[in-house]
Order: C-alpha cells, then structure tokens, then sequence
C-alpha cells in the first residue's frame, strides 16, 4: 500500500499485444541499422560535402558574373543611373557653380546677398582683424 503522500499506482488490464505470442507475431525482426558501417557513413560525408562545395560554388560562380562583375547587373545599373542623372547633376552642378561665384540677391526685401565664397572669406577674417591670404 502507497503512503500517505503517494500516489497509489494504477494498472490496468493487459491486452494481447503485451502478451507477445510468437505463434502470431513470429520470430522478433533485428533492429533496423543496429550496426553502423563507417565505411558507408564515410561516403556519405564524402558525397554530401562534395555536392555542398559544388553548390557553393555554383552561387559564387553565378553572383561574381551577373551582379558584381564587369558588365553585371548592379554596374549596368549604376551605369543606366549615371546615364540617367547626368544631365540633371551637370545642370545643377553648373548652377550651384555659378551661385557661388557671382554676386547676387537673395531676399532684397530682407537686404540678404549672396556672395563669392572667397570674397566671403576674406571679409571674415577683416571683421576679426586678420589678413586675407593672397590668391
């Protein structure tokens, strides 16, 4: 009998299938690769890491000729890109070019001038009492 803190166990009614009746069932089977043949699990190791290499190198073969090599998609890319911008880049280049060079008005209402660069430079270091380098 269990004790106070135990829990009492439970059996229930056998049935055939734990009787084992060799009659019936037959002679019990050898388990299914109870022994290993390392010599099969070595070729198997072999092929499957050649086959992995191989497939690695596939990708690599396949990445390095259409997307990073001369001519592969990301450079035809950026080529159709630079193809694309470059009008646009100069257009905007050559205007930023000209703002920087010229004198001219940006808000004449708020007295607000925009100036050459160099000129603007050069005025900084008078107001603090420097000398402007020579050009």
């Amino acid at each position: 009998m269990a004790a106070a803190h135990e829990t009492p166990v439970e059996h229930e009614h056998v049935d055939s299938w734990h009787q084992h009746d060799l009659s019936i069932e037959g002679a019990p089977q050898n388990a299914h690769t109870a022994v290993a043949n390392p010599f099969v699990l070595f070729a198997s190791f072999i092929v499957l890491s050649v086959v992995t290499a191989a497939l690695v190198g596939i990708v690599v073969v396949y990445y390095y000729r259409t997307v990073s090599n001369v001519g592969g998609i990301a450079q035809t890319q950026e080529h159709e890109a630079t193809l694309r911008l470059s009008a646009e880049a100069q257009a905007a280049s050559q205007e930023a070019q000209r703002s920087l060079a010229n004198f001219e008005w940006v808000a004449p209402d708020q007295s607000k001038v925009s100036m050459p660069i160099d000129s603007a430079f050069d005025r900084v270091i008078q107001n603090y009492g420097g000398t402007p380098q020579p050009k």
